[in-house]
């Protein structure tokens, strides 16, 4: 794969799949991007594009001048140094988006800018916190296109291969002017539980500038080991400063920690004050005309066909679109390249935070699993442009490695937490009770608790008023947890321990039960007494015996997952409590039928020696309004 190749791929593989070309030698495709790339504002105006390989090609558009571009609008500046961008607000800004048709901008400027609209995405565990200043609001635009020499020659051949070709099948129309200075802050922790507690303790979406600086001591402190914190700077327009580095094509201006930590929060510093001191001063000299030191950079390209723009000196009719099919093809193989780019990315974040020489070699093989899919994925982009006829069945023939996925959402267990300095009080509250049930001392080193906890197969934790869970994950060995009468609402830090099978979680605050899907090998589970609406989840569970659910206080309409399982044991309300226990006294020979009628008369339904346990006989028959006390 050629090197303007292999440069397009990594821009296609980040939403600009339309910037490859191979129509025209690499010479020439040098000279066409130089030609743009080169030349701000107004420089792209009149540039061909080819929708069929995503390319652009030669100018058939006349040259511009005073007479054929107007400018429109007036430059406006607006500063985020306050409050950070939000993720989308800041990819808008890059020019970056998967619904864009062109790309936008052309050359060496490509890698950078899909470089820092990668380092500005987030995923589920880390946090971009994205400052600066953006000044947008002018458009070139061609007032009247003609044709130029080169397109009216070409046009004479009548061959639409060679027009598309030389000169694609529409025009750059319009460009979009402006400047930006960013900086970014991605805050990378080591799973999504610590990040949830990250985000709750720091609120970090409303942080300032300046609170960044001043928390970074905090957050390696708080997270020693369990955080990565990585800043980036970039800027596009104006002229500039070459000591900060924003010229290289790498947006990345250091990885902070422990050791770097006085030049980390000064070199933040220094971004700041260049943001809003040197940075804003080029703005007053923004020029809108071409190959100018203070220039505003083309921000965004718009094209127009060229029959729609009443250009019909090269095609007749319109020209043939790009057949869908194709389209589909390269959209897929880019999200593909996408999220093996964030898996590759997150697996690195993880081999930094991670010492377990077990995780340490499975983390490394995983990474060259996926460094090989990216390389087969972007040699199949390559195949797909070249020849757009094959694009399906080259894709069809692409076989990916597989990779465990689990380990890239690896979470945390309590020897994780019990590690940090800091925790919330609904967290620490969990822990304590963890460790009086362990009869554990404050004092127990934290991998002694792990090793107590994990040699756990049953755990009692009823009525303990816990309402954070996540110290219980990863606890494979568990089979019977009671988590009765407590302030539970989030399951999700269950779902890593699939072997349990008896689970009490009556009496909580409980709305979803996703988490309870992957339980395969649940037996008893005891819902009732929550605030359930949704049972889907449930009907996975083949293996499921007894289901308790009633005294719920949301109304659940749907009790189809619930009927669809082989249950010896089905409590959907009190009232349903009463049916089913009298229906099972008569029908095991715990109760003649007349006295099973009787106590039907009167609402009374059988309790039992032990309560709940059937084998152990009829004590007494109690009022059905009672039965909340036993059931």
């Amino acid at each position: 794969m050629n090197s303007i190749l292999k440069s397009c791929i990594f821009v296609a593989c980040s939403y600009c799949l339309w910037a490859c070309s191979n129509a025209y030698s690499e010479k020439e495709l040098e000279n066409v991007e130089q030609d743009i790339d080169s030349e701000f504002g107004a420089g792209a105006l009149g540039y061909g594009f080819d929708t069929y390989r995503g390319s652009f090609v030669q100018s058939c558009i006349r040259g511009y001048d005073s007479n054929s571009v107007s400018y429109e609008g007036t430059f406006q500046t607006t500063k985020y140094f306050d409050a950070p961008l939000d993720s989308e607000a800041s990819q808008a800004i890059i020019g970056l988006s998967q619904d864009d048709p062109l790309p936008t901008i052309i050359g060496g400027k490509a890698t950078k800018r899909v470089a820092i609209a990668a380092f500005a995405t987030e995923t589920p565990w880390t946090r971009n916190l994205v400052f600066g200043s953006v000044t947008r609001g002018v458009k070139a635009r061609l007032k009247d296109p003609q044709l130029n020499s080169l397109a009216i020659e070409i046009a004479d051949s009548a061959n639409p291969s060679v027009i598309r070709g030389t000169c694609g099948d529409h025009f750059v129309s319009e460009v979009d002017l402006g400047s930006h200075f960013l900086i970014v802050a991605r805050l990378e922790l080591s799973s999504k539980d610590l990040f949830s507690d990250f985000s709750h303790r720091y609120h970090p979406e409303s942080w300032s500038l300046d609170q960044l600086k001043n928390n970074i001591k905090g957050l390696l402190d708080q997270y020693p080991g369990n955080i990565i914190i990585k800043l980036a700077a970039y800027q596009e327009g104006g002229s500039q400063d070459p000591i900060l580095g924003l010229q290289s094509d790498d947006p990345l201006v250091m990885t902070c920690d422990a050791i770097n930590l006085s030049e980390c929060v000064d070199r933040l510093d220094k971004l700041g004050r260049y943001g809003q001191g040197a940075y804003q001063q080029q703005l007053t000299n923004l020029e809108q005309t071409p190959l100018k030191a203070n220039s505003a950079a083309f921000i965004k390209l718009h094209t127009k066909a060229y029959h729609d723009a009443s250009i019909t000196g090269l095609y007749i009719n319109p020209s043939p679109a790009l057949d869908p099919a194709v389209s589909q093809v390269r959209g897929d193989l880019t999200k593909s390249y996408v999220r093996h780019s964030a898996d590759l990315s997150r697996a690195n974040g993880l081999l930094k935070l991670t010492d377990e020489p077990a995780d340490r070699l499975l983390i490394s093989s995983m990474m060259k699993a996926i460094e090989t899919n990216l390389l087969l994925i972007a040699d199949t982009l390559d195949h797909c442009f070249a020849d757009i006829h094959s694009c399906h069945s080259i894709k069809l023939e692409l076989l990916l490695q597989p990779y465990s996925m689990l380990m890239l959402q690896k979470t945390l267990a309590l020897e994780d937490y019990c590690q940090l300095e800091t925790l919330t009080a609904a967290m620490a509250h969990t822990m304590k009770q963890i460790q009086r049930e362990l009869s554990a001392t404050d004092s127990m080193p934290c991998p002694d608790l792990a090793i107590a906890l994990k040699a756990q197969k049953s755990l009692d934790l009823s009525g303990k008023e816990i309402e954070d869970l996540r110290p219980l994950s990863r606890l494979p060995q568990l089979k019977h947890l009671n988590l009765s009468d407590n302030q539970i609402v989030d399951l999700e830090p269950l779902r890593s321990s699939a072997n349990i099978e008896t689970l009490n979680l009556r009496g909580n605050l409980i709305a979803r039960l996703g988490p309870l899907k992957h339980m395969e090998k649940l037996i008893s589970l005891d819902l009732a007494y929550n605030e359930l609406v949704d049972l889907e989840p449930l009907r996975q569970l083949s293996k499921l015996e007894e289901l308790k659910l009633q005294g719920n206080r949301a109304q659940i309409f749907d009790w189809s997952p619930a009927a669809s399982l082989n249950l010896r044991v089905f409590y959907k309300s009190l009232d349903h409590i009463c049916e089913v226990e009298r229906q099972y006294a008569l029908v095991s020979g715990l109760a003649h039928s007349s006295e099973v009628k009787y106590h039907e008369s009167i609402n009374f339904a059988p309790l039992y020696t032990e309560p709940q346990e059937r084998s152990s006989g009829i004590a007494i028959w109690v009022n059905c309004n009672a039965l909340e006390s036993f059931y």
